[in-house]
Protein backbone atom coordinates (compact mmCIF):
# COMPACT_ATOMS: atom_id res chain seq x y z
CA UNK A 1 0.00 0.00 0.00
CA UNK A 2 3.00 2.42 0.92
CA UNK A 3 6.05 2.86 -1.26
CA UNK A 4 9.72 1.90 0.15
CA UNK A 5 10.31 5.44 -0.50
CA UNK A 6 7.65 6.60 1.94
CA UNK A 7 8.84 4.72 4.35
CA UNK A 8 11.99 5.41 4.02
CA UNK A 9 10.66 9.43 4.63
CA UNK A 10 8.99 8.30 7.27
CA UNK A 11 11.20 6.70 8.87
CA UNK A 12 13.61 9.37 8.37
CA UNK A 13 11.38 12.11 9.63
CA UNK A 14 12.03 12.01 13.34
CA UNK A 15 9.78 15.26 14.08
CA UNK A 16 6.37 13.71 13.12
CA UNK A 17 7.53 10.47 14.23
CA UNK A 18 7.95 12.07 17.70
CA UNK A 19 4.89 13.69 17.70
CA UNK A 20 2.69 10.72 16.73
CA UNK A 21 0.25 10.16 19.00
CA UNK A 22 -1.38 6.31 18.07
CA UNK A 23 -4.98 5.76 17.53
CA UNK A 24 -6.80 2.33 15.93
CA UNK A 25 -6.80 2.73 12.46
CA UNK A 26 -3.16 4.32 11.71
CA UNK A 27 -0.67 2.92 9.76
CA UNK A 28 2.83 1.51 10.63
CA UNK A 29 5.67 -0.27 9.00
CA UNK A 30 7.52 -2.93 11.40
CA UNK A 31 10.63 -3.00 10.56
CA UNK A 32 12.04 -2.19 7.00
CA UNK A 33 8.81 -3.24 4.80
CA UNK A 34 5.62 -4.74 6.34
CA UNK A 35 2.91 -2.25 6.45
CA UNK A 36 0.04 -2.98 9.05
CA UNK A 37 -2.90 -1.41 10.84
CA UNK A 38 -2.76 -0.57 14.35
CA UNK A 39 -6.60 -2.37 15.55
CA UNK A 40 -6.05 -2.40 19.15
CA UNK A 41 -3.46 -0.89 21.97
CA UNK A 42 -3.53 -0.31 25.46
CA UNK A 43 -1.66 2.48 27.61
CA UNK A 44 0.32 2.46 30.88
CA UNK A 45 3.83 2.42 31.80
CA UNK A 46 4.93 0.86 28.69
CA UNK A 47 2.51 1.96 25.54
CA UNK A 48 2.34 -1.69 23.33
CA UNK A 49 0.31 -2.04 20.01
CA UNK A 50 -1.48 -5.20 18.78
CA UNK A 51 -1.18 -5.15 14.42
CA UNK A 52 -3.20 -6.63 12.03
CA UNK A 53 -2.31 -9.55 10.49
CA UNK A 54 0.37 -9.98 13.45
CA UNK A 55 -1.17 -12.40 16.05
CA UNK A 56 0.02 -13.03 19.60
CA UNK A 57 2.84 -10.11 19.76
CA UNK A 58 2.18 -7.05 20.77
CA UNK A 59 4.87 -3.90 20.12
CA UNK A 60 7.13 -1.18 21.98
CA UNK A 61 6.48 2.34 19.97
CA UNK A 62 9.95 2.37 19.32
CA UNK A 63 9.47 -0.47 17.25
CA UNK A 64 7.24 1.05 14.76
CA UNK A 65 7.21 3.75 11.94
CA UNK A 66 3.76 5.34 11.90
CA UNK A 67 2.89 6.04 8.30
CA UNK A 68 0.73 8.94 8.07
CA UNK A 69 -2.40 9.04 5.33
CA UNK A 70 -2.46 11.93 3.25
CA UNK A 71 -4.82 13.13 5.08
CA UNK A 72 -3.28 12.73 8.20
CA UNK A 73 -0.24 14.68 6.68
CA UNK A 74 -3.03 17.66 5.74
CA UNK A 75 -4.28 18.16 9.28
CA UNK A 76 -0.87 18.34 10.62
CA UNK A 77 0.47 21.07 8.00
CA UNK A 78 -3.29 22.78 8.37
CA UNK A 79 -2.51 22.59 12.27
CA UNK A 80 -6.46 20.52 12.14
CA UNK A 81 -8.31 23.73 10.14
CA UNK A 82 -10.60 21.87 7.43
CA UNK A 83 -9.13 21.60 3.85
CA UNK A 84 -12.07 21.40 1.34
CA UNK A 85 -12.28 18.51 -0.66
CA UNK A 86 -10.80 20.24 -3.74
CA UNK A 87 -7.59 20.33 -2.09
CA UNK A 88 -7.37 16.78 -2.69
CA UNK A 89 -6.73 17.14 -6.02
CA UNK A 90 -3.31 17.21 -7.77
CA UNK A 91 -3.94 20.91 -9.47
CA UNK A 92 -5.03 22.22 -6.43
CA UNK A 93 -1.83 20.36 -4.74
CA UNK A 94 0.49 21.61 -7.47
CA UNK A 95 -0.93 25.28 -6.74
CA UNK A 96 -0.39 25.43 -2.83
CA UNK A 97 3.13 23.56 -3.54
CA UNK A 98 4.27 25.47 -6.09
CA UNK A 99 3.03 28.78 -5.09
CA UNK A 100 5.71 29.26 -2.71
CA UNK A 101 8.23 30.49 -4.55
CA UNK A 102 10.91 30.71 -1.34
CA UNK A 103 11.28 26.67 -2.04
CA UNK A 104 12.80 27.04 -5.35
CA UNK A 105 15.08 30.31 -5.24
CA UNK A 106 17.93 27.67 -6.19
CA UNK A 107 16.17 24.78 -7.27
CA UNK A 108 14.88 23.24 -10.21
CA UNK A 109 10.70 22.66 -9.10
CA UNK A 110 10.42 20.05 -11.73
CA UNK A 111 12.89 18.37 -10.53
CA UNK A 112 12.59 18.09 -7.28
CA UNK A 113 9.01 17.25 -7.16
CA UNK A 114 9.63 14.24 -10.17
CA UNK A 115 11.41 12.33 -6.98
CA UNK A 116 7.89 11.84 -5.27
CA UNK A 117 5.31 9.29 -7.13
CA UNK A 118 2.63 9.23 -4.49
CA UNK A 119 0.34 12.00 -3.16
CA UNK A 120 1.33 10.96 0.49
CA UNK A 121 5.32 10.98 -0.32
CA UNK A 122 4.70 15.07 -2.05
CA UNK A 123 2.52 15.79 1.01
CA UNK A 124 4.90 14.78 3.66
CA UNK A 125 8.07 16.17 1.11
CA UNK A 126 5.50 19.62 1.74
CA UNK A 127 5.19 19.26 5.15
CA UNK A 128 9.05 18.31 6.24
CA UNK A 129 9.59 21.58 3.59
CA UNK A 130 6.57 24.25 5.67
CA UNK A 131 7.29 23.35 9.61
CA UNK A 132 10.76 22.21 9.71
CA UNK A 133 12.46 23.71 6.06
CA UNK A 134 13.61 19.91 5.43
CA UNK A 135 14.02 18.56 1.97
CA UNK A 136 14.62 15.02 0.99
CA UNK A 137 17.82 14.15 -0.38
CA UNK A 138 17.46 11.25 -2.63
CA UNK A 139 20.94 9.79 -2.73
CA UNK A 140 21.53 10.25 1.18
CA UNK A 141 17.85 8.98 1.86
CA UNK A 142 17.31 11.79 4.65
CA UNK A 143 15.65 15.06 5.48
CA UNK A 144 18.21 17.72 4.81
CA UNK A 145 17.92 21.32 6.36
CA UNK A 146 17.77 24.45 4.50
CA UNK A 147 16.64 23.25 0.86
CA UNK A 148 18.17 26.44 -0.98
CA UNK A 149 21.63 24.42 -0.27
CA UNK A 150 20.51 21.09 -2.19
CA UNK A 151 21.45 21.22 -5.72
Amino acid sequence: MFSRLYIDMCKQATEIQRNWRPNVGDFVALGDDVSVIIYSFRRGDKVKYKLHLIRDREFDRDELIWLPTQRQLQDILHSGKVVPVPCLEWQYIATEIWGHEKFFRDRDRTQYWRTFRTYEELWLAYLMYESYDKCWDEDKKEWVRGCRRLK
